[in-house]
C-alpha cells in the first residue's frame, strides 16, 4: 500500500518531527531555496532530479509490505523500507555538498579555521534510540575537541608565550565516555559484533553490554525505573547529562541492508542524477 497525498505532514519521515514553526514561512523557504539551486548552477535536469527524489524519499516512509503466503517473497505492507530511503538521501545530499563547494571554489587566498563552533546539538528525549547515540556521540566528539582546544592548548600556548599563568583544569575531559562508546569492546564495537551473528537479538546485545561495562565504567549504568518513564535498557552519562536509552531494534538498524538488486535498476534510471549516485 502507497499513501499518495498533497498534505506533506501526512509522510511518515514528515510527520516524525515537528509539524509548523511559528519563524519559517515554508512557502517562501521553498521559493528561497527554488532559487538558490538555480544560483548555484545546478541544471535543469539535475533540479527536477532533487525534487523527484526528495519525493521518492518521501514516499518510501509510506511503503508497506508482508511476506506472501506460502511463498519466499514479499509484497507491500509495512514500513520497513527505511535503507534504501536513507541510502538514496545520503548520497544525493552528499552530492549537492560536493556540487556547491566546487561551486563556490576560489583560488583566492583563504584562511581554514572554525571561528564559531554550534556545539548545541544535543538530544535527550522520553524515548532515546540509536539515532540519539549517533547524534550525542557526535556530540561529546565536538565538545572534547573544543575543550581541548579552549582549555588546554590555549593555556599551553600561554606559557610558550612567556604570560604568566597558573594552569586551570576546567575537569571537562570527555574521554571516559567517547571511549566506553566507540573503543574496541565499546558500544559500537559490540554492536557491529552482533550484527555478524544471525541469531542475536536485543536481549544477546543488552547482556553483551552488561557483561562487558556495568560496573566496570562509571558512564555506564543500569536505567532508574519510574512510573510513567518510557522503557530504557542502559543510561549513558554525557557531559550534557544522563541521558537513558532503549536498544530495541537496534540490531537491524546498524545493518540497513541495501538489496543488491534494487541498487542496480538505480543504476539503469532513466533519471541521470539517480543513476550517477549509485555509480
Amino acid at each position: 500500500m502507497l499513501l499518495i497525498t498533497t498534505n506533506p505532514y501526512d509522510y511518515h519521515f514528515v510527520s516524525q518531527g515537528e509539524i509548523t514553526v511559528p519563524s519559517i514561512d515554508d512557502q517562501e523557504e521553498l521559493m528561497a531555496t527554488d532559487s538558490a539551486i538555480d544560483i548555484l548552477g545546478f541544471t535543469a535536469d539535475e533540479k527536477t532530479a532533487i525534487y523527484k527524489l526528495t519525493g521518492a524519499v518521501m514516499h518510501y516512509g509510506n511503503l508497506k509490505f508482508k511476506q506472501k503466503q506460502r511463498e519466499e517473497q514479499a509484497e507491500p505492507d509495512g514500513t520497513e523500507v527505511g535503507a534504501l530511503a536513507k541510502a538514496v538521501y545520503e548520497k544525493m545530499f552528499l552530492w549537492m555538498v560536493v556540487r556547491i563547494n566546487q561551486q563556490l571554489d576560489t583560488k583566492q587566498p583563504r584562511q581554514y579555521f572554525i571561528g564559531v563552533l554550534d556545539i548545541a546539538g544535543f538530544e535527550i528525549f522520553d524515548f532515546n534510540s540509536f539515532e540519539q547515540l549517533c547524534i550525542n556521540f557526535t556530540n561529546e566528539k565536538l565538545q572534547q575537541f573544543f575543550n581541548h582546544h579552549m582549555f588546554v592548548l590555549e593555556q599551553e600556548e600561554y606559557k610558550k608565550e612567556g604570560i604568566e599563568w597558573t594552569f586551570i583544569d576546567f575537569g571537562m575531559d570527555l574521554a571516559a565516555c567517547i571511549e566506553l562508546i566507540e573503543k574496541p569492546m565499546g558500544i559500537f564495537s559490540i554492536l557491529e559484533e552482533e550484527c555478524m551473528f544471525p541469531k542475536a537479538t536485543d536481549t544477546s546485545f543488552k547482556n553483551k553490554l552488561y557483561d562487558q561495562h556495568l560496573g566496570k565504567s562509571s558512564n555506564f549504568q543500569k536505567p532508574k525505573p519510574a512510573k510513567g518513564k518510557a522503557e530504557a535498557h542502559f543510561s549513558l552519562v554525557h557531559y550534557a547529562g544522563t541521558v537513558d536509552y532503549n536498544i530495541t531494534g537496534w540490531l537491524e538498524k546498524n545493518k540497513d541492508p541495501l538489496n543488491e538488486t534494487v541498487i542496480g535498476l538505480y543504476q539503469k534510471s532513466s533519471v541521470k542524477t539517480l543513476a550517477l549516485l549509485f555509480a
